[in-house]
């Protein structure tokens, strides 16, 4: 009702002025639709109001968006960018682009849309937008990782912005349904990029030399009908893990399927090697009536499972100077008549960001798992100066012992609430290990912790980081020492 008031009083004032006398309705109408604007425009909000004031800045929560290592022709993970506009008014963002469009390995993406250059952005006052990076990297021929650059230009009120963009690149061998039939030997030049699976043949054998990497995509594994051996060095490791691991990939678990030795594998091997982000860690199925190792662990690091990070069916494993952890079925499972020996292992399954049942132990052990069992030999557990943690009240279980089975807990700080099979005055029993930072996944010692000196002696001179190991060692994987 006021502006049509407002409107009003403006037509009369034009009568009295009108010289003839004559109402002129153009002009008439024209005055009233000016007076109804500016109404309109008083009562717009501030913020959505633009403004056209010179050297208008924009507001971004980092300099440079970097990528962590990206392998070439293969699509990178997104990174994003927030755009924070800190005036009380409107602006509009005449050009959001790539500082080299034609050439850039660099893609944008904003509200939806996919470009390289993005013209007149509105953002209101003290709002924000959030911008998508992807990058896809050139193969180069070049065994070392190499960087690729560009900028984000915005251009809002005659006012020039950038912000940088960064990605190491690296050119990689490429394996798709990649079979190994004769001995072969991987190196640690160029990473490997599993597609989908990789398989050693049964009369073959895969050397992994020192430093070499292997990713898998999606649901890919490896399969080892033959032999597999890791030959990494505290300096060098070998690493199976995921493409990704960026951000909420780097510890999540089940992003590929994991590392499957078959029946009739044998004499496998696997020194200072992480294996990460898998279903099953390792899973060997290997049954004989001996007690030799069918696989050795040594220095090894598993870790972030969906399921189990060994298990061992019908198979004779030894294990030593390795971590086991974050696994949610469980750390290790043992299923069969067979050989199982842990020295100098922390085994530990206390992260609280998924749920454990009660049967889903850091350790278990079933020997009557197969109903029809070709094996005969004895059961034989030992587990010698480790930990074994987790967030159960018990998280060893063993099925019932047998005449002739064999069992030795020596020197092991063990989280349980049943002593009827463990109880031995050497054991430290639910005792906090005291960690460094268990939350962050480092299980060295701290300078309280019970471990420390708490072992016996087992020939195993150096522990997982390299470290002597003195006359009264240290329980776990790691040797403590003052820093």
């Amino acid at each position: 009702m006021k502006r049509l008031s407002l409107i009003r009083k403006l037509g009369d004032l034009m009568l009295d002025v009108n010289r003839g006398g004559k109402i002129i309705l153009a002009n008439w109408w024209m005055a009233g639709l000016i007076v109804f604007m500016i109404a309109v425009a008083s009562c717009t909000p501030e913020d959505e109001v633009l403004t056209r004031e010179e050297g208008v800045q924009l507001l971004f929560d980092q300099d440079t968006v970097q990528f962590d290592t990206v392998f070439t022709t293969v699509g990178s993970t997104t990174q994003w960018l927030q755009v924070y506009n800190p005036q009380t008014k409107a602006v509009n963002i005449g050009s959001v682009s790539l500082a080299a469009p034609e050439n850039s390995p660099f893609r944008l993406r904003l509200n939806g849309e996919a470009g390289t250059q993005f013209r007149d952005v509105r953002l209101r006052g003290g709002d924000s937008l959030l911008l998508l990076v992807e990058v896809t990297v050139d193969p180069r021929d070049a065994d070392l990782p190499f960087i690729v650059k560009d900028s984000i230009q915005f251009g809002t009120n005659g006012n020039v912005q950038y912000v940088n963009l960064e990605a190491w690149g690296q050119d990689a061998n490429f394996l798709k349904s990649a079979v190994i039939a004769r001995d072969t030997t991987f190196s640690g030049e160029r990473p490997y990029v599993v597609c989908d699976s990789l398989r050693v043949g049964a009369s073959a054998t895969l050397t992994l030399a020192a430093g070499v990497q292997l990713f898998f995509s999606d649901r890919a594994y490896l399969s080892v009908g033959g032999t597999l051996r890791t030959e990494g060095t505290s300096d060098a490791r070998v690493l199976l893990q995921h493409v990704r691991q960026d951000g909420s990939y780097e510890n999540a678990p089940g992003q590929w399927q994991g590392v499957f030795f078959e029946p009739g594998s044998k004499d496998n091997a696997l020194y200072f090697t992480t294996i990460r982000n898998a279903s099953i860690g390792v899973s060997i199925n290997s049954p004989d009536n001996d007690t030799i190792p069918d696989i050795t662990l040594s220095n090894t690091v598993i870790e972030h499972m969906a399921d189990y990070g060994l298990l061992a069916l019908n198979a004779d494993v030894d294990v030593y100077n390795t971590v086991i952890s974050n696994c949610t079925a469980g750390l290790v499972a043992g299923l069969g008549r067979s050989y199982y020996r842990f020295r100098h292992c922390s085994l530990v399954n206390n992260d609280t960001r998924f749920l454990r049942e009660d049967e889903q132990r850091a350790l278990l052990f079933v020997q009557d798992f197969f109903e029809e069992n070709p094996l005969t030999q004895p059961f034989s557990l030992q587990i010698l100066n480790s930990i074994v943690w987790g967030s159960l009240d018990n998280e060893l279980l063993i099925d019932a012992i047998k005449p002739g089975d064999q069992f030795k807990l020596l020197s092991t700080l063990i989280k349980t609430s049943d002593t009827t099979k463990v109880l031995a005055d050497i054991n430290l029993y639910n005792q906090q290990p005291r960690f460094v930072n268990a939350e962050s996944y480092n299980y060295r010692l701290d300078s309280l912790s019970p471990a420390i000196d708490a072992g016996v002696p087992l020939g195993i001179e150096r522990d997982l980081d390299g470290k002597v190991r003195d006359a009264r060692p240290d329980l776990g994987a790691y040797e403590y020492s003052p820093e």
